[in-house]
């Protein structure tokens, strides 16, 4: 009985300490909930995160970025191989580009120098032509300029095929 009017007389304090302890183990168990959700929230933001960085990197021109598998969701680990897929694939496309100006590029060159080598064969061409039948009319017989002037049109054809197979 001297307990009973003990804790009777004391009810109030009583209950304000389970009030306070019921406040503060509910306090407890919101920070850690609160915690554990950050931590579980950034186990997923963290790949999300990366994958904004890596397409940032890539915008600016930076093609090598890769994201690292997390092998916590299978879904963010897709993503992960279809980005790092795409990253090689435009890594490939643009040695492609570049090899394909490369080559056109050689190609222009090649026109351009086969044009420039031929443009004077044409008039070489036709002057050992008009000196043949210059030769011809006045009836001279040097066999010596008639060989200079097959050598002349041989040489003008070989040229013109090399200009043909370079270009």
């Amino acid at each position: 009985r001297n307990e009973y009017t003990f804790l009777e007389s004391n009810r109030d304090q009583i209950s304000l300490i389970f009030a306070l302890i019921y406040i503060v183990v509910s306090l407890a168990l919101i920070l850690l909930s609160t915690f554990i959700g950050l931590k579980f929230a950034e186990r997923i933001v963290s790949p999300l995160s990366m994958v904004i960085k890596a397409t940032n990197n890539i915008s600016k021109g930076s093609y090598d970025d890769k994201i690292k598998k997390t092998n916590d969701y299978i879904e963010l680990n897709r993503l992960a191989e279809s980005f790092n897929k795409m990253s090689n694939d435009i890594v490939k496309q643009k040695k492609q580009i570049l090899i394909s100006k490369k080559h056109e590029t050689w190609s222009d060159i090649a026109r351009r120098i086969a044009h420039e080598i031929k443009n004077p064969l044409t008039p070489i061409q036709l002057s050992s032509e008009r000196l043949e039948k210059r030769i011809n009319k006045l009836s001279i017989s040097s066999d010596e300029v008639k060989e200079c002037i097959d050598t002349i049109r041989r040489q003008v054809s070989e040229i013109g095929y090399l200009v043909d197979e370079f270009s």
